[in-house]
């Protein structure tokens, strides 16, 4: 589909150095909600918090949850984000 790969693009344009993604996933919860989970690891806390205020200055992104697990560790962090969206018209 079209629009999930521009939204994967989207994902992929806020990724900055030193944060990897190693898992995507798209539900679609809705016909005009989805839900988007990325695990994925940074170099640092700061890296994913960046990364974390990148996607949340997206439009098409109506709410961020990281838990604080997220945050334990300083350097090479593992993470997962739910990323919840909502469309004016049926969801991809």
């Amino acid at each position: 589909d079209e629009r999930l790969s521009s939204l994967v693009a989207q994902v992929q344009s806020n990724l900055g150095p030193g944060v990897q993604l190693t898992s995507f996933t798209y539900q679609r919860d809705s016909d005009t909600t989805a839900t988007i989970s990325l695990r994925g690891m940074a170099a640092t806390r700061t890296t994913l918090l960046n990364f974390i205020e990148s996607l949340k200055s997206e439009a098409l992104f109506a709410g961020i949850e990281s838990p604080v697990s997220n945050l334990i560790r300083d350097r090479d962090a593992p993470f997962l984000l739910s990323i919840e969206m909502k469309f004016a018209h049926r969801a991809p």
